[in-house]
């Protein structure tokens, strides 16, 4: 239970542009039945391997990432992407840090890769809920 009070958890959303005009994120730019099977799998279950973070110039994987099916609600794509320490070393290394890098390269739609610079104090700051 330590190892999820050290997690950090993230909301990654894609959404095309208003210039694009795609009724559906899932069918741009595919052409058949296979190419849509292939790409639901890959974001059900690989999509995590497009995902890094990084801390003190260590890289972290994500311990999940989970695609938020929002059934056509939005012409999105939502993931909860949770990166937790494996082990105490690693632990001091989330505790310590003043900035972090979330890397995303995107595998989907081919844009290359995105890095968001996080300052740790904005993260500190949002108000948490207490279970």
């Amino acid at each position: 239970m330590a190892l999820l009070t050290e997690s950090m958890e993230f909301l990654l959303s894609i959404k095309p542009t208003k210039s694009c005009r795609v009724a559906d994120l899932n069918y741009f730019e595919v052409e058949n039945e296979k190419e849509f099977k292939d790409r639901q799998s890959f974001l059900n279950f690989n999509f995590g391997s497009c995902i890094n973070l990084k801390l003190n110039e260590k890289e972290f994987n994500p311990s999940l990432c989970h695609w938020v099916r929002n059934n056509g609600l939005g012409n999105r794509y939502d993931f909860s992407i949770i990166f937790t320490p494996n082990i105490k070393q690693e632990i001091s290394d989330f505790k310590i840090v003043d900035s972090v890098e979330f890397v995303f390269d995107d595998c989907v739609f081919g844009t290359g890769i995105t890095t968001f610079s996080i300052d740790i104090r904005d993260i500190k700051d949002v108000p948490k809920l207490k279970y």
